[in-house]
């Protein structure tokens, strides 16, 4: 459980410092570098470093799983799976595995959220049915 709170917290940022990004982004087209610095010290690197912190966090899991593993027990989530498939595969590296397990528990979230957010939509719109 801690884990899923953890990977909240680093999404959250990364979500958070995305707008920064845009922004960032669209200031760098049209003011010098040094005023950008002067207005919003740090952004650049919080903008770089918010994946990061998210691809380590899985990545320590990932650690963690493969010192426990044993392929003769029954998986216990999906990174027990992927060490059991992976052999000896080069192409599929931790680092690839930890981007595509992020992408997907984004995407199971924005969807529970989107769900959630309809469904109290409706409750409110129509209170007595």
């Amino acid at each position: 459980m801690l884990f899923f709170f953890q990977f909240m917290d680093a999404l959250g940022e990364m979500t958070n410092s995305f707008y920064s990004w845009t922004v960032l982004e669209q200031l760098e087209k049209w003011l010098p570098t040094w005023l950008i610095k002067m207005f919003y010290p740090g952004t650049a690197s919080k903008v770089r470093n918010g994946p990061k912190k998210l691809i380590q966090l899985v990545q320590k899991k990932i650690v963690e799983h493969r010192k426990t593993f044993n392929p003769n027990h029954k998986p216990r989530d999906i990174i027990d799976l992927y060490l059991k498939e992976k052999k000896g595969d080069q192409d599929f590296t931790d680092y690839r595995f930890a981007c595509t397990l992020i992408f997907l528990m984004h995407d199971a979230i924005e969807t529970t959220r989107t769900e959630l957010k309809s469904c109290l939509f409706l409750l409110a719109r129509h209170p007595g049915k």
